[in-house]
């Protein structure tokens, strides 16, 4: 064998090696999660980068993804992630595993890093926006999407007449059930005078991402009763046997949320146990539910026992600003509120749509990945048109 051989056999043997000790969990003796078929990324290393792990072995280009925790792929700093740029590997296309995601501590990365080709190519670029869909352990683990501001990946239906009084929209998706993935459940109180319908496209779209949708008709001081019915519905028909929605529900990961009289009613049911979240469109609490311009103390905020997100226009003529205000600074869980600047009152639901989607896909998903869009000072919803704060967290 010449020396250019054995050089060459002595670097497939180390990369083997490597690849075989990520396998069993990286550093820190990190129990293993998601395996992230990677293909490119950091060239001879693995990048330890948001639990997806692995580079080409061998020789390449591109560079680690996001913060890690060394060279190899022990511990995840977020659910998600992957090598950023394009990697050029020889050899083996790494299997990077994922060790445990911060900061919750379930299983890393659920997406594959990028498209593995048989030489360890791919784009890594991709790993990254895969790995954001990876969610913790326990969480229905969603398809990866790379945008919040357009449909997902599933086809779905609807029927407007649905729900325990056969008058709510009920819209899911077509595959519901495939794979075994149990559907997250979004309960939608809409805004006063208005319908199912008239969110029905807002409403498919989030549906589209994977989300099992029911819409009430929010009336003036029903004290949100139609809410509470559907979400027992939504359980009782999780349990029918032979019903369509049989066992294909995530009944422990529901969200609760409305538009104007929507959400002002949607206060009344936050303290449901069975609920992971809430978000307020539009509407703050009112202390009179049946004139929607009175004024508030915005006690509604101190009711809510679940992180949740306010979400207002800039130009809103009922004053939801000022009374979402209030019920933010009554609020004592986790909460994040944002101001739309150029919004008015009835197009808050559909601007602040993409918000929406992001903030259900990490409370109800998991994605932990999508934290930073509504924490940090950059985020995608605390910049631009969202002029927004936070606390609790």
């Amino acid at each position: 064998m010449s020396g250019f051989e054995r050089r060459h056999w002595s670097r497939i043997c180390a990369a083997l090696a490597l690849s075989l000790l990520v396998a069993c969990g990286g550093e820190d003796g990190a129990s293993p999660g998601a395996v992230a078929a990677a293909g490119g990324g950091a060239g001879g290393t693995l990048a330890a980068s948001g639990g997806a792990g692995a580079a080409g072995l061998g020789s390449g280009a591109g560079a680690p993804g996001s913060a890690g925790v060394g060279p190899v792929a022990g511990r995840a700093a977020a659910a998600g992630g992957g090598g950023a740029g394009s990697g050029a590997g020889v050899g083996l296309a790494g299997a990077g595993v994922a060790g445990t995601g911060a900061p919750s501590g379930g299983a890393g990365a659920g997406a594959a890093g990028g498209a593995a080709g048989v030489a360890g190519s791919g784009t890594a670029g991709v790993a990254g926006t895969a790995g954001t869909a990876g969610g913790d352990a326990g969480f229905p683990a969603l398809p990866p999407v790379t945008s919040t501001e357009m449909n997902g990946p599933f086809q779905t239906m609807q029927d407007l007449r649905s729900g325990p009084e056969r008058q709510s929209g009920l819209f899911w998706p077509t595959d519901l059930g495939k794979d075994g993935l149990e559907h997250p459940l979004f309960v939608w109180g809409c805004g006063g005078g208005s319908t199912p319908s008239s969110y029905a496209d807002q409403l498919a779209r989030i549906a589209s991402h994977g989300f099992v949708v029911i819409a009430e008709v929010a009336a003036i001081g029903d004290n949100g009763m139609p809410l509470t019915a559907a979400i027992d519905w939504l359980v009782s028909e999780n349990a029918r046997e032979g019903g369509p929605l049989h066992q294909k529900l995530a009944t422990k990961h529901i969200a609760l949320g409305g538009h104007s009289i929507g959400s002002a009613n949607s206060f009344y049911v936050a303290a449901d146990p069975r609920l992971t979240t809430t978000i307020h469109i539009a509407g703050g609490s009112l202390d009179n539910v049946n004139n929607p311009r009175a004024p508030t103390t915005g006690m509604g905020g101190k009711r809510l026992t679940h992180p949740v997100a306010y979400i207002c226009s800039e130009s809103d003529s009922f004053g939801n600003v000022e009374k979402t205000e209030l019920d933010y600074q009554n609020t004592t869980v986790p909460a994040f509120m944002t101001v739309m600047s150029g919004v008015e009152h009835i197009g808050a639901a559909r601007s602040g749509l993409p918000a929406v989607i992001a903030w259900l896909r990490w409370h109800l998903a998991g994605e932990q990945a999508r934290r930073k869009d509504f924490i940090d000072p950059t985020g995608q919803f605390t910049t631009g048109i969202f002029v927004s704060k936070n606390k609790n967290w």
